[in-house]
């Protein structure tokens, strides 16, 4: 019996496609198998501080702006600013 370069490459996907399959297989029956890792015992306090006493809130509530209100005009008082307005148009 003579296997032809097809019959080979035909057994050599054969056997990585099995390979591939039990390696899967062995994965999913061991990440099945070991503890969660998140369980009742790890539970964070259910009771958590006021947002005012935590280390955040204090330095919240002695923060200021220093700015305040105060905010720049946003609209820009120069007319006709555009330099790129009456160049060359494309005509496509």
């Amino acid at each position: 019996m003579v296997i032809t370069k097809e019959g080979k490459l035909i057994i050599v996907a054969v056997i990585i496609v099995l390979v591939v399959l039990t390696a899967w297989y062995f994965l999913q029956k061991q990440s099945a198998t070991q503890a969660p890792l998140f369980d009742g015992a790890n539970q964070a306090p259910s009771s958590t501080p006021d947002a005012s006493q935590s280390l955040g809130g204090e330095l919240y509530q002695k923060s200021s702006n220093p700015i305040g209100d105060k905010l720049p005009a946003t609209n820009n008082p120069i007319k006709d600013a555009n330099p790129i307005e009456g160049l060359y148009q494309n005509p496509f």
